[in-house]
């Protein structure tokens, strides 16, 4: 009796999985109309406009802060296009540094490394650490994974960098918002795995 009743059972589980999975592409909607298409698009690059103008008008009038660390730009071959920024704290010497790799917030579409820049500056000079603030290439022209892969490469760049003197058992990563999701996706990829920590922001 037990094996009839546990033979039905099978059946009527099998019966109703095919059943979920021929309903699956109920669930999968259809493109939207062009007129949406449309509107999206014009929302989406009014945003990112609205945005980088926005940040080029704040440092434009308003000063930097004298206090904060002045960064070395750094762009590798890995990504030419990207450049990112690195913060080493005063008076650094030969003793090789833990390292923080911080990814910016913006909606995975805007904003670039300079947005952070107080943080980092603070990080750097109150931790004793060095911090690179990572750029990306932004949506909705770069869609996903290419962020993350980003994000990965220039980690690695860094971390094989041998001008930077960084202590590559103290690696970590984190950022704001949408950066902290690409620290986390980016860290769990094969060629950082078991390299770094993810960080907290």
């Amino acid at each position: 009796r037990f094996e009839v009743c546990a033979g039905s059972r099978l059946n009527m589980s099998t019966s109703s999985l095919l059943e979920s999975d021929s309903n699956h592409d109920a669930f999968i909607s259809e493109p939207p109309p062009y007129y949406l298409r449309i509107a999206y698009f014009i929302s989406v690059w009014s945003f990112k406009a609205a945005i980088t103008l926005g940040l080029g008008a704040r440092r434009l009038f308003m000063p930097r802060p004298p206090n904060l660390l002045r960064p070395e730009p750094r762009i590798y071959t890995i990504r030419p296009t990207l450049k990112s920024l690195v913060y080493c704290p005063e008076g650094f010497g030969d003793e090789p540094l833990p390292v923080y790799f911080s990814c910016h917030g913006g909606g995975w579409a805007v904003a670039d490394p300079q947005a952070d820049e107080e943080v980092c500056s603070l990080l750097a000079r109150n931790f004793n650490i060095i911090v690179v603030s990572v750029d990306y290439h932004k949506s909705p022209l770069s869609k996903f994974p290419i962020p993350v892969e980003d994000v990965a490469a220039i980690v690695d760049a860094v971390l094989n960098d041998e001008s930077l003197n960084i202590d590559a058992t103290k690696v970590a990563m984190g950022g704001f918002s949408a950066g902290g999701n690409l620290a986390f996706a980016a860290f769990q990829l094969p060629i950082l795995k078991g390299r770094v920590q993810i960080g907290r922001a």
